[in-house]
C-alpha cells in the first residue's frame, strides 16, 4: 500500500487499497504511528483529536523492510519500538547506574546520554529478560560519541544483566571500531573480553546486534551492518559463569571513562523472537 495525503481540510491518509487512516488520539511531535505496514512521523505541532488532517504535519517513513515491525512475525511482549515522545524510559524499563544519565525518546529511538567521569562506568536502560527458556533478541543501535583521548574507552551495545549484583555481559562496539563480548563484574569494573571481532572493524553508524539464548548455558552473539547478513562473533558461549545466579534484565547500554565529551547510545528498536 502507498499512502497519499488527502489534503488540508480532510481527515485521513488515503491508501491504494481504498482504506483511510484517521488519527483519533493526541500525538506529540516525534511520535511515530503505525498503520498497516507503513509508519508515520508526527512533526511540527501536537495533534489533538478531533482535528483536520494537515499533510505537512505527517511524514510517511516507509522504512527498510527489516526496520518495519510490520514485516516481522507476531510481536513478543519484550519488543520495544521506542515510538513515544518522552524523557522517561518506557513502561517496564529502568536505568541502571543512572547518576547523570539523561534519557530522551522521540523520532523512533531511545537515547541515553551522560558525561565522562574519572573512572569507567557502564550505564544503561533495561527491562525484565524474556521468560522463555530460548529466545533471540535483535537490536538496532548507534553510538553518538567517539574517543577523544587515548586510553579513554567508549562503547555502546546490547546488555544482559543480573540486577541484584550489577554483573553484566555487553555485546557491542567500542570506539576503536572493534566488536566485543565484554563481561562486567560491576558497573565500574569490566573483565577481559570473552571474544572480540578480530578483523571486523565497524563504525559508529547504526548497526544490528543479536543475542540468541539457546539455553541457560548457551548463547550465540552476532553483529550485522544491514540486519540481513550476519557475522557470528561467538557461538554456544556459557554466559552463566559471568553471573552469581542468573541474568534477569535485557537492554542497551554505553560505557566511558575520563572525558568532557558526553557519551551517547541510541537504540532504535528491540525485537525478541
Amino acid at each position: 500500500m502507498s499512502p497519499t495525503a488527502l489534503g488540508t481540510g480532510y481527515t485521513g491518509l488515503a491508501y491504494s487499497d481504498g482504506s483511510i487512516y484517521t488519527p483519533t488520539t493526541v500525538y506529540q511531535p516525534g511520535t511515530i504511528v503505525t498503520y498497516g505496514s507503513d509508519r508515520f512521523l508526527r512533526v511540527n505541532s501536537a495533534l489533538t483529536a478531533p482535528t483536520l488532517f494537515t499533510p505537512s504535519d505527517w511524514v510517511p517513513l516507509n522504512p527498510l523492510t527489516l526496520d518495519n515491525p510490520g514485516s516481522w512475525s507476531t510481536a513478543n511482549a519484550s519488543d520495544q519500538e521506542f515510538d513515544a515522545s518522552s524523557s522517561t524510559p518506557p513502561s517496564g524499563w529502568a536505568t541502571f547506574n543512572g547518576t547523570g544519565v539523561t534519557y530522551t525518546e522521540g523520532y523512533g529511538a531511545g537515547l541515553i546520554s551522560f558525561a565522562g567521569v574519572s573512572t569507567i562506568n557502564l550505564r544503561g536502560v533495561v527491562e525484565t529478560m524474556p521468560a522463555a527458556s530460548a529466545w533471540e533478541a535483535t537490536m538496532k543501535l548507534s553510538m553518538g560519541a567517539l574517543q577523544t583521548t587515548s586510553g579513554n574507552p567508549r562503547g555502546v551495545g546490547l546488555v544482559l544483566r543480573e540486577n541484584s549484583t550489577a554483573k553484566s555481559v555487553f555485546l557491542g562496539t567500542s570506539d576503536d571500531f572493534n566488536l566485543r563480548l565484554l563481561p562486567w563484574t560491576s558497573d565500574t569494573a569490566n573483565g577481559a573480553d570473552l571474544v572480540t571481532g578480530g578483523s571486523v572493524r565497524i563504525s559508529t553508524f547504526p548497526s544490528y546486534y543479536r543475542l540468541r539464548r539457546n539455553s541457560s548455558t548457551s548463547y550465540d552473539s552476532e553483529w550485522s551492518a544491514d540486519g540481513i547478513s550476519w557475522h557470528q562473533l561467538d557461538l554456544a558461549r556459557n554466559l552463566s559463569t559471568q553471573f552469581t545466579t542468573a541474568p534477569d534484565r535485557l537492554g542497551f547500554a554505553a560505557y566511558g571513562a575520563t572525558s568532557t565529551t558526553r557519551i551517547q547510545a541510541t537504540c532504535h528498536w528491540l525485537r525478541v523472537r
